[in-house]
Formats: C-alpha cells, sequence, structure tokens
C-alpha cells in the first residue's frame, strides 16, 4: 500500500479555540495536510498569525485568509 496519507480541506469562520483542537484531533487520526479556508471571525490578523506560526514538521498547512483574497 506504500505511504498512504490523508489530506483535509475546510473552510471556517471558527475561532482558534475550536480551529486548534480540531487539526490537533484529525492529525491524531493520520491526517497529514491541511487545507484551510478562513473567513469571517476566523479572518483576523491575529488568526492568520497563529495559523501561519504553526511549523511545517508538525504538519501541512496551506492556508488561505478570505481577507488577503479580497484585496
Amino acid at each position: 500500500m506504500g505511504n498512504l496519507q490523508i489530506c483535509i480541506t475546510t473552510s471556517t469562520s471558527a475561532g482558534l479555540d475550536q480551529i486548534l483542537p480540531w487539526m490537533f484531533y484529525h492529525k491524531v487520526l493520520g491526517v497529514s495536510t491541511f487545507f484551510l479556508f478562513v473567513e469571517g471571525k476566523a479572518a483576523t490578523p491575529t488568526i492568520s498569525k497563529v495559523l501561519e506560526s504553526i511549523p511545517v514538521s508538525l504538519t501541512n498547512l496551506l492556508f488561505f485568509n478570505f481577507m488577503f483574497i479580497l484585496h
């Protein structure tokens, strides 16, 4: 079967209090890559900085901030 990798693609407007535990839970289940599209209250500079600071060695995270896409 080889080296199986699992990816999740989702959008959210949740805050870090929900995003980080959700990511940890799915990482424990074996998800190796996350594609997150954040919008609403999650699309703030503070939350963006936290998500961007997650080390790649912990997870592969491709993060899209709705605020940045609009500008």
